[in-house]
This record gives structure tokens, sequence and C-alpha cells, in this order.
């Protein structure tokens, strides 16, 4: 441009087209980053909102289930039962053996069975043969409801009037705490 001056009609369009630039590269650089910023804290922000329902959601579920626990607990007699060590079965079937002479049952054979790990709670059988009157099988069936350990009969058959045979399995439900410690309290 040589000594040539521009009329402000031309001088008008360069400022119009500089705005216009200046204008195009703000929503480039500057706007569109902004709203990508913002489009992904938004889908963030519902990720962790979607998180929080999940946990929200597991921690009712164990409520649910520790309630679940202490109802079952509540259906057994001793409030100070707790659920069996695997290790623990032959002091199980010495504290049966001991229940069954307290309420004057003779037992005349057991036989456990291997643990259901299957099982919604994991548990061993004891098939219990023995004989008494009906009164004290009545009450060794009340001492097993109410024993230091969590079982219950699952199986039982009578059979007889004075002296009754008794063939029971008893249930015994084992401790499932991965550390080891009673699950129960």
């Amino acid at each position: 441009m040589s000594g040539r001056s521009l009329s402000s009609r031309e001088r008008s369009l360069i400022r119009v087209t500089l705005a216009v630039l200046v204008l195009g590269f703000a929503i480039r650089f500057l706007w569109a980053p902004v709203q990508e910023w913002r489009t992904s804290r938004a889908q963030a922000a519902e990720a962790l909102e979607e998180d929080l329902r999940k946990l929200d959601s597991d921690l009712e579920r164990v409520r649910m289930l520790r309630k679940s626990v202490e109802a079952q607990k509540g259906r057994f007699g001793n409030p100070a039962v707790r659920f069996a060590e695997p290790r623990e079965i032959s002091q199980i079937i010495a504290y049966l053996e001991k229940l069954a002479r307290e309420n004057e049952m003779k037992l005349e054979s057991y036989s456990p069975s291997g643990v259901d790990r299957s099982a919604r709670l994991p548990h061993f059988d004891v098939r219990v043969k023995g004989k008494g009157d009906y009164p004290d099988v009545i009450r060794f069936l009340h001492s097993i409801d109410h024993a230091d350990y969590v079982m219950r009969p699952v199986d039982l058959r009578l059979k007889g009037a004075k002296e009754m045979q008794v063939e029971m399995a008893i249930r015994i439900y084992l401790n499932t705490n991965p550390v080891g410690g009673e699950s129960s309290r």
C-alpha cells in the first residue's frame, strides 16, 4: 500500500473481518474446550452418581443380610448362639452326646456328613440314632434348639410308644467369616 490511504468503508471491512477472525479463534480455542471440559465433568458426575446408587444398593443389601442373620439367630433359643468352625466337628459330636446324657437319651450311633459349602449357609449334618422316652426326646430337641451352636433338626423320625426309637439329622451351620473369627458376633 504505497501511499494510498484506505477509505472508511475499507477500514470498516477490515475491522469487521478482524473481529470475525478474533471471534472465530476465541470460539475455537477458548469456548469449545470449556464446553468439552464441562461435558466430560457432567459425564463423570453421572458415573459417580451411578456408583453411589450401586453402593447404596449394596449397603442396603448388607443391612438386610445382617437383619436376616440376626433373625435366624433369633429363631434359636440361646442368645449366645454361634456358628461352628469346621475344625470343631468332633467337639460338636461330644457336645451332642452331652446334651443327650443331660436329657436321658441314649445315643446308639451318629455319623457326620461332609461339609456342604454349596448351600446358602455352609453346614454339615450329623445323623443320630437313639432311644428315649417321649419327654426325654422332647427335652433333647429343646436342648438342640437352645444349643451353643447354630443347629437344628432337619429330618426327624420317631418310632415306638413307651421307649421311642429316634432317628434324626441335625444340621450344624458353619462360620463363613474368611478371617476365622466368629461371624455371628
